[in-house]
């Protein structure tokens, strides 16, 4: 940090990892001193050091900010990511934060400057709820890749009423895995329809089907039979899906797979891991299957010789 410090480089995009050994005092100093610069800053794997303070002087420093990455932090709190609604220029946003206890500093941020978003990951975010989705909904509408995972609050409800006459355009890459009730005693059953089930997923088809390149609802096991097989029956077509991840979805079977082999023609990879109800499905030319366990391998290549049919690997 004392080189950067003293170098007359003019950064515009910082990425560091593990950074365990900046104080936040050097952090300060970099910021009051480069930050005007900046345009790309990502943080990752950070635990005693880079806080509250640090965003803050983030907002007050970094006039050019389009994209901002704070992920695996074990410092920031609320009081930080609020701070970030104050970054003008923002139109990138990643967080994965160990200490979020509520919604309020995401709905902040989103109110101020979710009309100007591309992208929006909010990682391991196991405590925000509907009024998140809500204010997506209600500011956001130039988002092309949205990502909000591993969570336990948000409703069925809360998903649907997001892609539901949503003024965004169709998005090309939705990660929402992991979305889902977790209850060890009672596994299988979701009264409140916590997470991702069935009318949150049909509506996302219905609004980003016909752009999307990728697609992760892993371990979302409360949507239905129903659903996917209405989602990609005979009528439907996904002309730009490319890679899907649906492990762990427990109404899976092998018509499920069939079904998004003919509606997806460019699909290139689906992954289908905890699938067990999927026994027996032919792979097509070009297509990989990967996590349907038998005799050979877990991961099934469609073969030239026969469009109906695939090798083991």
């Amino acid at each position: 940090m004392d080189h950067l410090l003293a170098t007359t480089v003019k950064l515009e995009n910082l990425s560091l990892s593990g950074s365990n050994l900046i104080s936040d005092e050097y952090w300060n100093r970099y910021f009051m001193e480069k930050g005007s610069h900046l345009k790309s800053f990502k943080v990752y794997h950070t635990d005693g050091q880079f806080g509250d303070d640090q965003i803050e002087m983030i907002a007050n420093n970094c006039p050019q900010l389009t994209r901002l990455k704070i992920s695996h932090n074990q410092k920031v709190t609320d009081a930080g990511i609020s701070h970030i609604s104050r970054i003008s220029c923002l139109q990138h946003l990643g967080l994965e934060i160990e200490k979020t206890k509520s919604s309020t500093p995401y709905v902040q941020i989103l109110d101020s400057i979710g009309p100007q978003l591309r992208t929006l990951s909010l990682g391991r975010a196991h405590k925000i709820d509907n009024s998140v989705l809500n204010a997506i909904h209600d500011n956001c509408q130039n988002i092309n890749k949205l990502r909000i995972t591993d969570n336990g609050v948000m409703t069925d409800v809360g998903f649907a009423h997001l892609f539901t006459n949503w003024l965004n355009p169709p998005l090309s890459f939705i990660d929402l895995s992991k979305n889902r009730h977790i209850d060890a005693a009672i596994p299988r059953d979701n009264p409140d329809d916590i997470g991702l089930c069935s009318l949150g997923f049909e509506a996302l088809m219905k609004h980003s089907g016909i752009t999307l390149r990728y697609l992760d609802i892993n371990s979302c096991r409360h949507i239905s039979l129903q659903s996917f097989e209405s989602a990609f029956s005979a009528e439907n077509i996904y002309p730009e899906l490319q890679e899907m991840n649906i492990s762990f979805c427990q109404e899976v079977n092998d018509s499920v797979v069939g079904g998004i082999f003919k509606t997806c023609p460019k699909l290139k990879k689906l992954i289908i891991f905890g699938d067990f109800k999927v026994k027996d499905v032919r792979v097509p030319k070009g297509r990989i299957l990967i996590g349907m366990p038998n005799a050979i391998g877990m991961q099934i290549e469609g073969t030239e010789a026969n469009e109906e049919e695939g090798r083991s690997i």
